[in-house]
């Protein structure tokens, strides 16, 4: 059994690796399959393969023919009426939600209506929603869409794992006439309107509880946030400095629902159901107390559960339950590895999805690491030995899926799990559920029960804090390869094997691979330049064998989200880049400044130079004056203008800092920042033909106000490349300019079409690239270029 579930996940797990979807026919293959299974033994593996990666291909197809929206329509208003599926998320005067739509319109013609959709509502003040709470909007939407760059979060693989098919923002609710006007219009949907959603029962449920949380106006918010968690799994009311405690520790499970929590609730409702039972003269006769007591169990597991939304650990933990319930009533006896092997399998069959997730990985490894490194043994050890031992494997186990997932794994784990998990698990969690349900029935008990809980979060917060703030706390490396991994686990299992396993230490030399890659570094006289994909922004890096130039750090997107932290910093930590030579910042606007804040934070920065900026800069920021240059490695940086200052008067725009880089012999780069017209004439005339470059950024993200006849003519680049946004507000790249640069026969390439775009000079005179990162690292939920 055991052997054919890994299969089984073998065949999912390689479904992942596919660039396309392939054609639904294959399916045409499982009754050939099952068939074949049967007469030889062999066959049973292969075929639990192949199960598993039509399996994966049935689901996929089924999510990915769902209706999305039109690129035709985004930017477009469209009427939605549906009703809210989740629980609303609340930050910085903002709403976000998912939402289950049961029609759409675009000036009156219904449109195909995607099964879920992502939304955010802004500016609002004072404003709760609920879930099942019925809604008639006027939206903008999108196909899904995120990101693509080295090192970042897969934000389009996150929507395709949660089965949402359009994300967007309202622009306002339709008013009391306009939705009577739509009710009349629309009989069946007016007979729906308003009925709560029997899918809606279990958030409707936390929502309530969240708000009967909130009473304790007196409470530091901070720790609030950790209630939440822990209460009815919603964690964003944990602020960031939280979560990096929590990430350094090793301690971000505690403020999950996950297996342990729940296997401790499931115990008590176990105990509790007994203790009644065996006061009870007629409930026996009813039903018998194992029986009664083991079903106490699991409701109270999958009750539990339904508070996290049910998340991946909680659905293993309540299978895992479940199994240890029927089989204690069997009087049977399971191995705890076919115990998992059954959760995983349910798991799989549920939502095969699942895998996309790290939490999928971290949740089965962490149980896996547990059973496999505590059997086998010829002796048990003492109490404590064992407690403490167990956090020491599960830090080591975890490490390979921690260093590929978060490129980081915490050193302080073992100590801090050790006094943080008995803690949390005995004392935090029972006081706050105590305290969530108490307070239903009397707010006076439940808020003196909340604020004991706080103080026991607030006791244990204090020795995070502090293991957190140690020098060696984590250890950040680059992103493994994936062939990495496999040696890895296997190594992983070959050291935890029982004492008396041949050379154990052989299991530490296969792990080295993961531990010990590092991204291949370039040689002297070598120029790596990459256009991040930030949205309607630009952030470049260009990298010399031993020397790195950040050029912009992209647009911040809200009070919480900005391309610096989610983009530019994750590229640099994937390249092990831990220093920052000189940062430019071309000029004030915010796409292109948005992110210095969250730069400065997490990376070391030597020299920052800035152009034409009306805003704060840092103390130590160079004014950009031209010319000036300097060499690393046997590349040449020229910055070019604004000559001798510029004019203090001057657009921002025209004020851009202009950077070419140089390979002697080979080709150069020019990175013109938002120059407009004037900028382009002026630096044409000084510098006229030594322009000349192989590869541009266009200038001003292909405005009409950029891109002149005489600038293309001094540069006569080879290939362009434009940052832009997906169906940006403005339009970018113009049509009239695209048109300029096809004319001259120059290649165009797009961050909106390509993702981040990859181009090296090589000093022999050659080139690498372009390369798009969609195009090399393209996935099959990926919509078509």
């Amino acid at each position: 059994m055991r052997k054919g579930i890994f299969c089984f996940l073998i065949g999912i797990v390689v479904f992942q690796l596919m660039p396309e979807l392939p054609a639904r026919y294959w399916l045409a293959l499982v009754p050939i399959v099952v068939l074949g299974m049967w007469p030889r033994s062999w066959f049973r593996w292969l075929g639990c393969v192949i199960l598993g990666f039509l399996w994966m291909l049935w689901r996929a197809d089924l999510v990915l023919t769902e209706p999305t929206i039109d690129e035709a329509l985004r930017g477009q208003d469209l009427v939605v009426v549906g009703w809210v599926q989740s629980l609303p998320e609340s930050s910085h005067q903002r709403l976000r939600f998912l939402f289950r739509p049961s029609a759409l319109w675009h000036q009156g013609t219904a449109l195909p209506v995607p099964p879920l959709i992502r939304l955010s509502w802004y500016n609002v003040k004072d404003m709760s929603l609920e879930p099942g709470q019925w809604l008639a909007l006027t939206v903008r939407l999108k196909p899904p869409r995120g990101f693509s760059n080295a090192g970042g979060f897969d934000y389009e693989c996150w929507l395709f794992q949660q089965h949402i098919r359009a994300t967007g923002y309202v622009r306002q609710q339709l008013g009391p006439d306009q939705l009577q006007n739509l009710l009349v219009t629309n009989p069946e949907l007016a007979a729906h309107w308003g009925a709560k959603p029997w899918s809606s029962w279990v958030d409707r449920g936390r929502a309530r509880l969240q708000e009967s949380l909130q009473l304790v106006n007196h409470a530091p918010a901070t720790n609030l946030g950790l209630v939440h968690a822990l209460a009815i799994g919603v964690r964003t009311g944990i602020d960031n400095a939280h979560w990096e405690v929590l990430r350094k520790t090793g301690t971000s499970h505690l403020v999950a629902i996950s297996g342990l929590h729940i296997g401790l609730v499931a115990g008590f409702g176990f105990f509790f159901v007994q203790w009644v039972w065996a006061r009870s003269r007629r409930l026996p006769s009813l039903v018998p107390a194992p029986k009664a007591a083991a079903l106490g169990a699991v409701v109270c597991a999958v009750v539990y559960s339904a508070l996290a939304g049910f998340a991946v650990p909680t659905q293993r933990a309540v299978v895992m339950t479940t199994v240890a319930m029927v089989l204690r009533l069997a009087q049977g006896r399971l191995l705890s590895s076919h115990v998992l092997s059954l959760a995983l399998v349910v798991v799989l069959i549920i939502d095969p999805l699942a895998v996309l997730a790290p939490g999928f990985w971290l949740s089965f490894a962490a149980v896996a690491v547990i059973i496999f490194s505590s059997s086998g043994r010829l002796r048990t050890p003492r109490w404590w030995w064992q407690w403490t031992r167990v956090h020491w494997v599960v830090a080591l186990g975890l490490t390979p899926f921690l260093l590929f997932y978060f490129q980081r794994t915490s050193l302080i784990a073992p100590v801090a799990n050790v006094l943080a998990v008995p803690w949390v698990s005995f004392i935090c969690v029972p006081l706050v559920l105590a305290a969530t349900l108490v307070g239903q029935v009397s707010k006076g008990l439940g808020e003196i029960l909340l604020q004991l809980a706080l103080y026991s979060l607030d006791a244990i917060w204090e020795f995070l804090a502090y293991l957190a703030a140690l020098p060696w706390a984590e250890w950040v490396v680059p992103a493994p390869a994936l062939w990495t991994l496999i040696p890895a686990l296997t190594g992983m299992c070959w050291l935890l094997a029982p004492r008396g396993w041949p050379a154990r230490w052989l299991g530490g030399l296969a792990i080295l691979p993961v531990l010990l890659n590092r991204p291949a570094g370039l040689a002297p006289g070598v120029v790596n330049f990459t256009l991040l994909d930030v949205g309607q922004g630009l952030a470049a890096v260009v990298r010399t064998a031993h020397h790195t130039l950040v050029y912009d750090t992209g647009p911040r997107f809200g009070p919480d989200f900005d391309a610096g932290a989610a983009v530019l910093v994750p590229y640099l930590q994937n390249l092990d880049v831990r220093q920052v030579d000189i940062l430019i910042i071309s000029h004030g606007d915010s796409d292109h400044v948005g992110g210095v804040s969250s730069l400065l934070a997490a990376v070391a920065v030597e020299t920052v130079i800035a152009g034409a900026h009306k805003g704060a800069l840092p103390r130590s920021a160079q004014p950009c004056q031209g010319p000036r240059d300097w060499r690393w490695d046997g590349v040449v940086f020229q910055i070019l203008y604004p000559l001798g200052g510029g004019d203090d008067d001057q657009h921002e725009n025209n004020g851009s800092c202009v950077l070419k880089v140089t390979v002697p012999g080979a080709g150069s780069l020019l990175l013109p920042g938002d120059i407009e017209a004037r900028a382009e004439n002026d630096i044409a005339l000084h510098y006229g033909h030594s322009l000349r470059s192989r590869a541009l950024i266009v200038p001003h993200h292909g405005s009409t106000t950029s891109s002149s006849e005489i600038f293309l003519q001094m540069v006569e680049p080879q290939v362009a490349f434009v940052a832009t946004g997906k169906g940006n507000r403005f339009g970018f790249p113009k049509k009239i300019v695209v048109e300029r640069y096809q004319q001259r026969g120059i290649k165009l390439f797009d961050t909106a079409i390509d993702g981040a775009i990859d181009f090296q000079i090589l000093p022999e005179g050659g080139v690498n690239g372009p390369n798009s990162r969609r195009a090399r690292f393209r996935h099959y939920w990926q919509a078509p270029p």
